[in-house]
């Protein structure tokens, strides 16, 4: 299920997503770029997305399966 969707004119990033029943993922899991926790800046009522993230973990542990769902939005 696609989340979130930033446009800045004609870009659009993916700020989060979620993903149930796919390939490893049986419960509904979600990857998102949005700081946890994060302040605004005074005066501001804009967040900013993280612009670097990393998918990390022990060999089999479904790394792969989230850059394949990923690769399945946009199918």
């Amino acid at each position: 299920m696609l989340h979130c969707v930033l446009c800045f004119g004609e870009i659009k990033l993916l700020a989060a997503f979620r993903v149930r029943n796919y390939r490893s993922f049986g419960d509904e899991q979600e990857f998102s770029l949005w700081p946890e926790g994060a302040t605004r800046p005074r005066g501001s009522n804009r967040r900013e997305p993280l612009s670097v993230a990393a998918i990390y973990g022990a060999n089999a542990s479904g790394k792969s399966n989230v850059v394949e769902a990923l690769a399945w939005l946009s199918t």
